[in-house]
């Protein structure tokens, strides 16, 4: 059933690219065109550069999403969105370039729709990061959306028993749906693994459990 629908995201994604025309089209995920993949005087030069240095393209990719990466946490979403897509250009099939795309498109123009598209399509990748599961889990709880954000969340510990804020999200998520006793556990849990949680937010959830 979740192959199915991340066969389906896939298939609309180009779609709801498509309908993003608010910015010039070298500031969105993937140029706003995928038709621009191939054959581009750009990507031929990209290539070049790398192969020059003796590295591959999918280690050109995978250094430009670093530095994507380190954008994002500044807040540069201009060098964020034009390293990734220059990562997209070496490598379609890396996982975490369309983790940055969706990070860019939920949190520099708010568009939740084409954010989910993308983080659908990073999670179709083979090489896919726990991080990225964590994210999408994230992004789903605050859309009211907690029993989806709870099936991506455990996901995320199957793959790395200590992923980042994991069980931070997954408190916050039985704290939505009513149950206090699993989110002080859960947060108690983040805690010990070094999550980040809201200031009070686990006295508040084992105060109404009722736990001691």
């Amino acid at each position: 059933m979740r192959k199915q629908a991340l066969f389906l995201a896939l298939l609309v994604a180009l779609a709801v690219f498509q309908e993003s025309t608010s910015a010039p089209a070298h500031m969105m995920p993937m140029f706003g065109d995928q038709a621009k993949r191939t054959s581009s005087n750009d990507e031929k030069s990209l290539v070049a550069s790398y192969e020059k240095r003796g590295l591959t393209r999918q280690e050109g990719a995978r250094e430009l999403v670093i530095m994507a990466w380190n954008a994002l946490e500044k807040k540069d979403y201009t060098n964020a969105i034009s390293q990734l897509n220059q990562a997209w250009l070496l490598d379609p099939a890396n996982a975490d370039t369309y983790h940055g795309f969706a990070l860019v498109m939920e949190r520099r123009d708010k568009d939740m729709k084409s954010a989910e598209a993308l983080y659908r399509q990073a999670l179709s990748k083979e090489d896919v990061a726990p991080e990225t599961y964590v994210d999408y889990g994230r992004f789903l709880l605050f859309q009211g959306r907690a029993d989806e954000s709870l099936e991506f969340l455990y996901m995320a510990l199957d793959r790395s028993p200590k992923a980042r804020d994991a069980r931070a999200y997954i408190s916050q998520a039985h704290s939505r749906q009513g149950n206090f006793v699993k989110a002080c556990r859960w947060a108690r849990s983040a805690q010990q693994n070094g999550d980040s949680l809201p200031k009070g937010f686990q006295d508040q959830v084992c105060t109404r459990a009722d736990i001691g």
